[in-house]
């Protein structure tokens, strides 16, 4: 298996937070920096999620502007 990024390590520790899970909560065991690439989909997937509702809130903000 490769080695992840520091930047997939960053979107790894993301999907954990947006998961309410907390990485490494078993004590005595260590913790790998190591991905699969399934895994790096979801964190990208649910990046792509937040950034299309973003998206959509601004656009229902900017008709609501509008229509007043």
């Amino acid at each position: 298996m490769r080695k992840i990024t520091e930047d997939e390590f960053r979107d790894y520790l993301e999907l954990k937070k947006f998961m309410n899970e907390v990485p490494g909560a078993a004590k005595g065991k260590t913790v790998k920096r190591h991905l699969s690439l399934d895994q790096l989909d979801e964190v990208r997937a649910a990046r792509g999620d937040q950034e299309f509702a973003m998206f959509m809130d601004e656009m229902r903000a900017r008709k609501e502007k509008e229509e007043k």
